[in-house]
């Protein structure tokens, strides 16, 4: 009985193990999720404020994924507000180029074809110079002049798809979702395994779509 009990156990050990790493790495990927969704909310408002800025809008979502990523101190009360600080830009410049390198965020609407319709040239006072823009002042105007309201509402809507390449840092875990993501023919996945190849570390990819009403005028950079 003894032998048997042994041999089950040798047995079940190494799949025990596996499962505890999967689900360690499937809740932190959760968690990563969750951040997303918050980041999300953050780089939408940043686009509506800073005329649909891409480059705006990556510093922001980089700022705010910098919370997924792990951070081991050795004595918190030991941190004060200067390394704070340090700590939280450091952070933000690794997930800022790994933004650069593995991520996307996609301005659905306003769509080149809204903008070529209902965009207009003005000077700006804080540039000092002329800017094409769909214009948001003055809406209640603009929406009884125009002859497509719907549109014209739809123009000012900002529509973001954010796809975010989560490192896999769980070992074993890690090369069993890398091979399980190779077998999921979506686009999140398939972008994300391209650049995992190109960054030598299995990726995950997380997707995230979010929309919100323009604060200020939509430019095209």
């Amino acid at each position: 009985m003894r032998g048997q009990a042994l041999v089950e156990t040798t047995l079940m050990l190494p799949l025990v193990l596996m499962a505890t790493l999967l689900l360690l790495q499937l809740i932190w990927l959760v968690f990563v999720q969750y951040n997303l969704w918050l980041a999300a909310s953050y780089t939408l408002r940043t686009g509506a404020l800073q005329y649909g800025s891409k480059v705006a809008m990556e510093r922001t979502l980089a700022a705010a994924m910098s919370a997924a990523r792990p951070v081991l101190v050795s004595d918190s009360a030991a941190v004060d507000a200067a390394d704070f600080r340090s700590l939280a830009a450091r952070l933000t410049a690794e997930q800022l180029l790994h933004a650069k390198l593995a991520a996307r965020i996609r301005i659905d609407s306003p769509s080149a074809e809204q903008f070529e319709r209902f965009s207009e040239t003005r000077f700006d006072l804080v540039l000092n110079q002329q800017v094409t823009e769909i214009a948001i002042d003055h809406p209640l105007v603009r929406l009884a002049a125009s002859d497509s309201p719907e549109q014209w509402l739809a123009a000012r809507q900002l529509k973001l798809e954010i796809w975010w390449c989560q490192p896999l840092e769980v070992p074993l875990a890690a090369a069993v979702l890398a091979e399980l993501s190779a077998l999921i023919n979506n686009p999140v996945q398939v972008f994300c395994a391209a650049r995992a190849a190109a960054l030598d570390k299995p990726l995950w990819g997380l997707r995230h779509s979010i929309e919100g009403p323009m604060l200020s005028g939509y430019r095209r950079f």
